[in-house]
């Protein structure tokens, strides 16, 4: 081969390597980025309505013990009054 064409090759050698490593490996790290910021945007959704969930059924419970206590209560004065 001709000494152009071989520093031809070289040069299409090194241009391609700065494209692959330039280019596609920072777009690759960008997306993966990306993707685990949506990951943890995920999770962090997921983790605050667990803690909705929670908070409802904790708030059930408490409205469940204060009609148990008013009937209860209810009850008692009843008994006061039939006798």
């Amino acid at each position: 081969m001709a000494s152009s064409s071989i520093w031809a090759t070289y040069a299409a050698t090194l241009c391609g390597c700065l494209l692959n490593f330039g280019i596609f490996e920072s777009m690759k790290c960008v997306i993966l980025g990306c993707v685990e910021l949506v990951k943890h945007e995920t999770v962090r959704r997921q983790a605050e309505l667990d803690a909705r969930r929670t908070r409802m059924v904790l708030k059930e419970q408490r409205l469940q013990e204060r009609r148990s206590r008013s009937q209860a209560s209810g009850l008692t004065s009843l008994q006061y009054v039939k006798r």
